[in-house]
């Protein structure tokens, strides 16, 4: 069985005295609010370069393009929100009619705007606790780096999950893998253990989130549904991936003979030729793909959270609203 031990697996960048019972103390609130591990023993590997484009900022920058943030996300929320109402101006809390009545051409940039306004929430909420926090110097812009990720990463669809999405949960849901893994004694760096903790992590995050909405809605919202389907999406796209290597190796290696017997003869345009697919296609492959399945899994699982009521009318507004949007 795995068990953490706390002192061992929760070592923060400065020294803790354990005896100390005020030390332990702040070394506990401290576990508790590091989601991120951030200079932590259990530090995620995607914070890394969110910390050093944060560390070239001075305290005044840093603050001062904090505020333009927030009033964009705030922003984005609000007219986001005033758009949606103009759109689906005959839906009512009482009776929700879901989205997939609607033409495609209204489907798609509800469920995109769906994602920028859930962005926008977390992001927004996010920097205005920075702000004061770095603008008053309790901390330093290092402290606070972005929550999320760069788009360009976003080329699979795990990496969306693990790089470019906010990792405030991943450290909970990751030891609840390797919890598994260790009581079935399954070695960590094998097929079988990352198919396990691909849908462990999913389903624990798809129970948190289902548990909240029902106590928020007492409605079956689609979350779990939505985060196991996920896991599937992952598991189905690396065995792709893996037998595409497979192959394309495979290939590479018998047609390697005959290319020294005609390296002689060859030109060098038909050299050109035969080198392999560009790395930049496959990535647009995979943002494609990206696309088409954030598409079809979110479309399912919106249209189950607005039968529940999410776009109730008058919600979402701020005292300054863009409401004349029509």
């Amino acid at each position: 069985m795995h068990w953490v031990v706390p002192e061992r697996d929760y070592l923060p960048p400065y020294p803790v005295d354990f005896n100390n019972t005020w030390a332990k103390l702040r070394w506990a609130t401290t576990v508790v609010f590091s989601t991120r591990g951030m200079g932590w023993s259990h530090e995620l590997k995607c914070v890394r370069p969110l910390q050093l484009r944060a560390a070239r900022l001075s305290r005044i920058r840093y603050t001062f393009s904090s505020i333009l943030s927030l009033v964009f996300f705030v922003a984005l929320v609000d007219v986001q929100t005033a758009w949606r109402e103009s759109v689906l101006r005959d839906w009512t809390a009482e009776a929700p009619t879901g989205i997939t009545h609607l033409p495609w051409r209204l489907q798609l940039p509800l469920l995109w705007s769906h994602a920028a306004v859930s962005f926008a929430g977390i992001a927004g909420a996010y920097t205005a606790a920075a702000i004061p926090m770095v603008g008053l110097g309790f901390f330093d812009p290092v402290d606070f780096p972005g929550l999320f990720g760069d788009l360009r990463d976003a080329y699979t669809v795990r990496r969306p999950w693990n790089r470019v999405w906010h990792q405030n949960l991943r450290h909970i849901l990751i030891s609840g893998s390797n919890t598994l893994l260790a009581a079935l004694r399954i070695s960590n760096h094998t097929t079988a253990a990352n198919t396990i903790k691909v849908f462990t992590a999913f389903a624990l995050s798809g129970l948190l989130h289902a548990l909240a909405a029902a106590l928020a809605c007492r409605h079956d919202t689609g979350d779990f549904s939505f985060f196991i389907s996920q896991a599937v999406a992952i598991v189905l796209e690396e065995t792709i991936m893996f037998v595409g290597r497979s192959i394309l190796s495979t290939g590479a290696q018998s047609s390697g003979k005959s290319q020294e017997r005609n390296a002689e003869s060859a030109s060098p345009e038909s050299s050109r030729q035969q080198k392999a697919t560009p790395k930049w296609y496959w990535r647009a492959v995979g943002f494609a793909w990206v696309v088409v399945w954030f598409t079809f899994s979110v479309r399912r699982y919106l249209d189950k959270q607005v039968r529940a009521g999410l776009y109730a009318p008058e919600s979402g507004h701020v005292p300054l609203s863009a409401r004349w949007i029509k």
